[in-house]
């Protein structure tokens, strides 16, 4: 979508090795939000996509975040590595996304 996104990745975490992969992932999760939140509205049914959540389970350092967030009236991004929570709300910061809270909580 033309955006230009800026991540801070934790060495040691799982990340796409791939930057053309991790790209091409982005541009289709956002195209995907983008083309439900249109049928949702042509069908005249649920939240309109300024009012719509996204819950992001195992978000790692935000990188889905950070690029959803704008389709989404709020995310809330759950991890369980506390370093990957900094992480994210670094680069949710760097991102200028206001409308998303980092949780870290385990899966247990």
């Amino acid at each position: 979508d033309g955006r230009r996104l800026t991540y801070r990745q934790v060495e040691g975490s799982f990340s796409n090795p791939s930057a053309a992969m991790c790209e091409k992932t982005l541009d289709w999760l956002c195209e995907s939000a983008r083309l439900i939140a249109a049928e949702r509205a042509r069908r005249g049914g649920g939240a309109a996509p300024a009012q719509s959540l996204l819950l992001e389970l195992y978000s790692g350092n935000g990188n889905h975040t950070v690029a959803l967030a704008t389709h989404f009236s709020h995310v809330l991004a759950v991890e369980i590595d506390r370093r990957l929570c900094a992480a994210a709300e670094h680069n949710l910061a760097s991102n200028g996304v206001h409308n998303a809270t980092v949780l870290a909580a385990d899966s247990g």
